[in-house]
């Protein structure tokens, strides 16, 4: 692959990434002021805390990568895209996660 096509990816990703977090973003806190809400409000609800519980959906993704990896041939649920932007939008909230906490 040229640098061309990998930059054009790659922008691709990133682009997705930053749609899905904006959208995503306003369903999981609902209104509410504090971005990680829904991290907070889950963990209480599980008994774990905020950044075990994001890194739980952050391993869904994984896992789902790992599915398409190991099994190709079988239509995924989501994307490679979906999940790769989803990855990356995890690695950030995990961060903002860790920071909060």
């Amino acid at each position: 692959m040229n640098l061309s096509r990998y930059l054009e990816i790659r922008k691709t990703v990133l682009d997705h990434a930053k749609k899905v977090e904006d959208k995503k973003r306003e369903s999981y806190t609902a209104g509410d002021a504090n971005v990680l809400r829904n991290f907070l409000s889950d963990a209480e609800f599980v008994g774990t805390n905020q950044l075990q519980n994001c890194f739980t959906h952050c391993m869904k993704q994984v896992r789902g990568i790992s599915s398409f990896v190991q099994h190709p041939e079988v239509e995924p649920s989501e994307s490679l895209l979906s999940r790769a932007a989803d990855l990356i939008n995890y690695a950030v909230l995990m961060v903002a996660n860790a920071e909060d906490s």
